[in-house]
Formats: structure tokens, C-alpha cells, sequence
């Protein structure tokens, strides 16, 4: 798990599984960024080979959390095996979804 920052927006960089063990940590992660202040967020899963229902759930808390606080979440570089489990979940109709985390960050601008 990276962090950096791209045209204002938070972005988190993950790889490997998101799964059980890992969306731990990754929500612990995103819960204090929120409760930090920040409004716009990017998941860049580029990295990510294998995502669980607990990494589902971590998306999914994040973006209503977000949306309360009138800020939105945005994923990028989703592909391979998981984007076949977005598409699956129908998760692909709940957010955007970026071929790279500056087109995904640049989005909140418009």
C-alpha cells in the first residue's frame, strides 16, 4: 500500500490480494483519511490480483462515507481477474472507473 497525492485528490495505490487480512488495513487506512478531511479519493488497483468480498465491502463503505460528505471515490486501473469480479458483483454500475489514477483524480476537477 502507496499513498500519494494527484491534482488534490488522495490516492492509494494497492497490490496484491485485497482480501480479508488486507482490507483490514487498507480500511483503517481510508477511515483516517476521511475523518482527516479529505473529500476526493482514487483506488488505484492496478497492482491488485485478487479482491474478496472484504475488499468489496471496503470500497463500498468508503464510497457511501464519501458521498455523505458530498466527496466521491474513484477507482483505477481495474483489470484482469478483478474487474471480471466488479462486472460480476455489478460493482462496475456503482463507480467510475479510470484506465490510470491522474485520468480518475483529474475527474473531480470537471
Amino acid at each position: 500500500m502507496r499513498e500519494s497525492e494527484i491534482n488534490g485528490a488522495f490516492v492509494i495505490h494497492l497490490d496484491g490480494r485485497f482480501d480479508a487480512v488486507s482490507s483490514y488495513l487498507v480500511e483503517k487506512r481510508l477511515n483516517e483519511v476521511i475523518k482527516s478531511g479529505t473529500r476526493r479519493m482514487v483506488v488505484d488497483l492496478g497492482g491488485v490480483d485478487y479482491i474478496s468480498s472484504g475488499g468489496l465491502r471496503v470500497l463500498l463503505s468508503a464510497a457511501k462515507k464519501l458521498d455523505r460528505l458530498n466527496g466521491g471515490i474513484r477507482l483505477a486501473c481495474v483489470t484482469g481477474p478483478v474487474r471480471e469480479v466488479m462486472e460480476v458483483t455489478g460493482f462496475c454500475q456503482i463507480f467510475q472507473m479510470y484506465d490510470t489514477p491522474e485520468s480518475a483524480a483529474s475527474d473531480f476537477a470537471v
